[in-house]
């Protein structure tokens, strides 16, 4: 149930249950979960001691993600990282944002998701966060059905703290993207000037 409900506040307490207001990530709407006290629940022979209770609808909420990478503008150590994330999690709770925060040699890799104005805010407030540099985003989709991390106000990934085999491709990923970027933006320096030279040519009195 962790996975798909997250509690917000505890709203009734009574001699047999207690009442929690909770958000139902799959559906992005609230819920009440009544949970039963464990010998009463054992009682009436429950297979579960929680009983979710949805409340009425509410206007529909629009999810949007956002994915980017990003340069280091200068050296961040372990610990910096660590607050970091630990920040950015914590305001995400009250924004109802979740996400996932990767970083590797030098490298960002993050992704937001969540309802389409506090994700289009707190993206403008990080790419002019001093932290970073190059900001390049690589997909903005709206109208997303699902969160793919629902659990996670901010999940963070030190790939240069991971020994693990298996993430390796992810770190080759990740360099690759740089090193097309900058391909990228060296074949957009030559095309402006190309252009630039032909239009110039079309001119009276040109070359």
């Amino acid at each position: 149930m962790q996975d798909r409900y997250t509690i917000e506040r505890e709203l009734d307490r009574g001699g047999m249950a207690t009442v929690y207001l909770a958000r139902d990530l799959k559906h992005h709407r609230a819920a009440a979960i009544k949970v039963l006290r464990t010998g009463l629940a054992a009682t009436v022979g429950m297979l579960a001691t929680s009983v979710v209770l949805r409340l009425p609808e509410q206007e529909a909420v629009v999810l949007k993600r956002v994915s980017y990478i990003s340069k280091f503008s200068r050296p961040l150590s372990r610990e910096e990282i660590t607050q970091l994330a630990a920040d950015a999690a914590e305001r995400n709770r009250s924004l109802g944002v979740t996400g996932m925060l990767m970083s590797s040699g030098g490298i960002f890799y993050q992704v937001l998701e969540g309802p389409v104005e506090a994700v289009d805010r707190l993206f403008q407030k990080i790419a002019a966060d001093p932290r970073h540099k190059d900001v390049l985003v690589l997909t903005s989709q709206e109208e997303v059905e699902d969160r793919q991390f629902p659990s996670w106000a901010m999940k963070k990934v030190n790939l240069d703290e991971e020994a693990a085999s298996r993430l390796e491709p992810i770190k080759a990923l990740l360099e690759a993207i740089v090193v097309q970027r900058e391909a990228m933006q060296r074949l957009m320096r030559v095309l402006s000037r190309s252009v630039w030279h032909e239009l110039m040519e079309d001119e009276p009195g040109g070359s």
